[in-house]
C-alpha cells in the first residue's frame, strides 16, 4: 500500500545520518514476531495498524473503548451519516488518520458543527471538503469511522489530554504526555518518568504546566500495563484517555513516529529494555506462561 511505504520511507529519512538501537529494534518487530511466535499468532499480533483493529482487539481484552457508531465508510457517506442521524457529539476521523489530520471532534448547534478544539462553526460540505484535502495530503485510503466523543474525568479540564505510555514487557519505562493548546490544532507536551516526573529524552519540551499527573494517574498506568502484558511485544505504546466514563483506550502502537530522535542515553536504555523483555517473552513462551493470541474462530 502506498501509506504503508510512504511511512517505512520516513522512517528511514529520519533515521538517516544518525544510529538508533531502538529505532532499528522496533522496525524489525515484524521479523521478531515470525520468528518468536507460530505464523498465525504472529500475523494476528502484527495487523494493528488500523484504528478499527485496535479498537477490535482493545475490546476482545476487555478494555473500554469509544463507541462506534459507524465504521470503515466513505467520508461521502460518514457525511450523510452525520447528517441522517443528527448526532449531538462525535468523532469523525481516518481509519489511518495520523498526527490529528483528518480527524476532528464535533458538537452539533445552530448554524452547523462546533470544533470542539477551534470552537470555529463550520458546516458538513466544509467538513467533508477539509477531511477530504487532510485526507488526500496524508495519502491514506478514504475509510472513515464516526465514533463517541469522549469527555475529561476532571471537570477543571476543558481538553481532553492524550497519555502515550511506553511499556517494555510489563513496565512503563516513559509517559508523553500531550494537551491541546484551546483555539488550535497544536498541543504542548512533555515527558515523565513513571512516577509522573519531569524528564527530557530528546522528544519534547519541558512543560511544567503539562506535568501534573492526572486524578487517576495510577489506573492509567495500571491499564497501559495490563493492556500491554496480553500482547507478545517486548515494546507497545499504549495511548490512555482519563474520560468521564473510566479510563479509556486510544491506540496499540507497536511502532511510534519519532522512535528514531531520542537522545543516546535514553535510546541505549530503550534498547537494553527491549532486549530485557524480549528475552522474558522467550522464556515466557516456552515454559508456556504465556500463550499469545491468536485471531478468534467465529462459530
Amino acid at each position: 500500500m502506498k501509506w504503508l511505504l510512504a511511512r517505512w520511507r520516513g522512517v528511514a529519512v529520519r533515521g538517516a545520518g544518525r544510529s538508533s538501537a531502538f529505532g532499528e529494534l522496533v522496525d524489525d518487530r515484524r521479523a521478531w514476531l515470525f520468528a518468536t511466535l507460530p505464523h498465525e499468532a504472529a500475523a494476528y499480533q502484527y495487523d494493528v495498524f488500523t484504528k478499527r483493529s485496535q479498537k477490535r482487539l482493545a475490546r476482545r481484552l476487555g478494555f473500554t473503548v469509544a463507541e462506534d457508531y459507524l465504521s470503515l465508510a466513505p467520508l461521502r457517506v460518514a457525511i450523510k451519516f452525520v447528517a441522517r442521524s443528527r448526532l449531538d457529539a462525535f468523532v469523525i476521523k481516518a481509519n489511518l488518520s495520523y498526527g490529528g489530520k483528518a480527524s476532528r471532534a464535533l458538537t452539533r448547534t445552530e448554524g452547523g458543527y462546533r470544533d470542539v478544539r477551534t470552537l470555529d462553526i463550520v458546516t458538513l460540505a466544509r467538513l467533508e471538503h477539509d477531511l477530504g484535502r487532510e485526507l488526500e495530503e496524508l495519502d491514506r485510503p478514504d475509510e472513515w469511522l464516526v465514533e463517541e466523543l469522549l469527555r475529561p474525568f476532571d471537570p477543571s479540564c476543558r481538553y481532553l489530554s492524550d497519555y502515550k505510555f511506553y511499556v517494555f514487557g510489563a513496565t512503563t519505562e516513559l509517559i508523553v504526555c500531550k494537551r491541546p493548546v484551546p483555539g488550535s490544532y497544536e498541543q504542548v507536551s512533555t515527558t515523565c518518568t513513571r512516577d509522573w516526573e519531569l524528564v527530557d529524552v530528546g522528544l519534547e519540551s519541558i512543560d511544567a504546566a503539562v506535568a501534573a499527573a492526572p486524578l487517576r494517574g495510577r489506573e492509567l498506568i495500571a491499564v497501559a500495563e495490563e493492556a500491554a502484558s496480553c500482547l507478545c511485544y517486548p515494546f507497545i505504546r499504549m495511548d490512555l484517555y482519563d474520560t468521564s466514563r473510566g479510563v479509556v483506550v486510544g491506540e496499540l502502537t507497536p511502532g511510534p513516529g519519532r522512535r528514531h530522535e531520542l537522545d543516546p542515553e535514553w535510546d541505549a536504555r530503550f534498547a537494553r529494555r527491549w532486549h530485557e523483555a524480549a528475552a522474558t517473552l522467550r522464556r515466557d513462551l516456552r515454559t508456556g506462561r504465556i500463550v499469545p493470541l491468536r485471531e478468534e474462530r467465529s462459530g
